[in-house]
């Protein structure tokens, strides 16, 4: 992302070019990409990872012992905000600048396992573990900025997108 912050000026004012930057914070949905290593964590709380754990009847690892919230963004949200800045280019010297897409709800992780758990219909096994060094109890992503330039504001529930992200995740993988 500091790249990204550094790269919007330059290429602005070395070619002329625009550059609006977009952060997602935490997004999921269906044709996602995932990871199927063997790490019991959900260290990032990404979906896709910790689905495959449910479904295997694997334990998931959750650090600071469950006392943590993050923000998940279901894609079509992100899809969304990312149209809008692009039908909203940013004006200003240099005209540049960056947008963070996101749900604007940080979701307590026990809270997010239950959803999950909800829309799988599975219930996960659950690995207490301290915080992870470097890690933070809460992050979310503050869509102020994007809201006033664009009128960007995300319409999809956490259970919601969950159960999109499940409905595909069961045909794909044949998980019932």
């Amino acid at each position: 992302m500091l790249l990204q912050q550094q790269l919007g000026p330059l290429m602005f004012s070395s070619l002329g070019v625009l550059l609006p930057a977009m952060r997602s914070e935490l997004h999921f949905g269906v044709i996602q990409l995932g990871w199927l290593g063997s790490a019991r964590t959900v260290g990032n709380l990404l979906v896709f990872p910790a689905s495959i754990l449910l479904v295997r009847f694997k334990p998931i690892r959750m650090f600071n012992h469950g006392n943590m919230q993050r923000d998940f963004t279901y894609i079509d949200d992100v899809a969304q905000g990312t149209l809008k800045v692009l039908d909203h280019l940013p004006s200003g010297t240099p005209p540049w600048a960056l947008f963070n897409i996101g749900n604007h709800q940080p979701v307590a992780l026990p809270d997010y396992i239950a959803a999950l758990e909800a829309a799988l219909g599975r219930k996960a096994l659950i690995e207490p573990a301290p915080m992870q060094p470097g890690d933070v109890p809460a992050t979310y992503a503050d869509i102020e900025r994007l809201a006033q330039a664009t009128g960007f504001s995300p319409s999809t529930p956490l259970q919601a997108g969950l159960a999109e992200f499940a409905a595909w995740f069961k045909r794909y993988y044949g998980h019932a």
